[in-house]
């Protein structure tokens, strides 16, 4: 069991860009994690000029 424990972040962080896609961003950032221990992300893109935002979710299950 303890082979199963997503290890702890080593190295160095990654540069990402940020468009102005919500969908294009959170797909991007989704695909650069690792398929083996992929299981949830949430992404708030924030939009202050209109003062909303949007929310997307992904998960395994």
């Amino acid at each position: 069991m303890r082979d199963k424990i997503l290890p702890s972040f080593t190295g160095e962080p990654r540069e990402v860009k940020i468009c102005d896609d919500v969908n294009l961003f959170a797909d991007s950032l989704w695909a650069e994690l690792s398929e083996d221990y992929r299981v949830a992300l949430y992404v708030r893109f924030y939009e202050p000029d209109l003062s909303s935002y949007t929310d997307k979710l992904f998960n395994t299950l």
